[in-house]
């Protein structure tokens, strides 16, 4: 039995044609043919199992059997925003496993002690849909541009939306003498039922 393959068409729904570097995968990687199936995902909430009706040179054309329309796994809406570390492979990283796992929308910001000020958003979004086909995930979280940490806390966000800030609380905090550096455990410590604070936790040495 051949195992069925995921393929991001964001217009699937209207179009019969896999997108272009879908469309090469699916004929010189996969070597597939008229007649295999495939799953395709919107990136939108919905899945359709379709069977290629044409496969030449980077070409491939389909016919859609089932439209499967998904239900969201989770309530509200899930944006994260992080300040991107100095090493890249740490935030493809986050953004494959937050993807599998399942997230709405990214964020890079912009800080005043960012080590990164530059993420390329062409880069980051294949993860994302590699990741969410990946884990057949049915939704694409959304990728947005850089924004300064200030614009994004000053922004307006929907009402239905809660919101959780990540905070560093060094106060009092002296360097260990030996020049080692010291581990800390993170939890969250709720400030309101739409707000919560993230702050460092006490580890025995």
């Amino acid at each position: 039995m051949k195992e069925t393959r995921y393929f991001y068409a964001p217009d699937a729904a209207t179009s019969t044609e896999l997108p272009g570097d879908e469309a090469g995968h699916a004929l010189r990687v996969l070597r597939m043919s008229v007649g295999d199936e495939l799953l395709l995902v919107d990136g939108n909430g919905c899945f359709y199992r379709a069977t290629i009706t044409a496969a030449t040179g980077h070409r491939c054309t389909y016919r859609i059997e089932e439209t499967m329309p998904q239900q969201p796994a989770w309530q509200g809406h899930l944006h994260l925003a992080m300040a991107p570390t100095k090493l890249l492979d740490r935030v493809e990283w986050f953004a494959e496993k937050a993807t599998e796992i399942g997230f709405d929308e990214l964020t890079f910001l912009d800080c005043q002690f960012s080590e990164r000020r530059v993420v390329k958003k062409e880069r980051i979004d294949k993860i994302l849909v590699s990741a969410m086909k990946q884990s057949h995930k049915a939704w694409k979280p959304k990728l947005n541009d850089m924004q300064r940490f200030r614009d994004f806390i000053s922004e307006e966000r929907e009402a239905t939306s809660s919101s959780a800030t990540a905070t560093m609380r060094n106060k009092g905090r002296t360097e260990p003498q030996d020049g080692k550096s010291r581990s800390s455990s993170m939890s969250f410590v709720p400030a309101c039922p739409a707000r919560c604070s993230l702050v460092p936790k006490a580890t025995s040495a």
